[in-house]
């Protein structure tokens, strides 16, 4: 005999959910609130959702986008270790002190960037 507990689970795990939480800070909840709050000032038609607002923002980042938040994550360990990297890359292998020394003398006027 199944207890009420239980026919609530089944109830529950048998419907499909299509919806899913995200996180934002309230700030960008605020703006967004307000757009949609915005949208739907209107004599007639059904309400926007905010889903739908940002489904429709989805659509419209491109590329010159994307790599603008990658740019904007980076760190500035991240952009040392890039620079690193694209050095051993165009000049062959050199310990990473070497490397930091040759930036602390080139941003003190010691090198040239052609000399590094």
């Amino acid at each position: 005999m199944e207890t009420i507990e239980n026919k609530k689970q089944t109830k529950l795990s048998s419907k499909k959910l299509n919806t899913a939480g995200v996180r934002v800070n309230k700030e960008t909840r605020r703006d967004l609130t307000r757009l949609v709050d915005k949208i739907n000032k209107k004599q007639f038609g059904k309400r926007v959702k905010i889903s739908e607002v940002i489904a429709l923002a989805i659509t419209l980042v491109g590329e010159k986008h994307i790599q603008l938040l990658q740019q904007s994550s980076l760190s500035n360990a991240d952009k040392i270790e890039m620079q690193y990297k694209d050095y051993i890359r165009q000049n062959g292998s050199i310990s990473k002190d070497d490397f930091l020394g040759k930036l602390h003398d080139l941003m003190l006027g010691k090198l040239t960037p052609n000399e590094s």
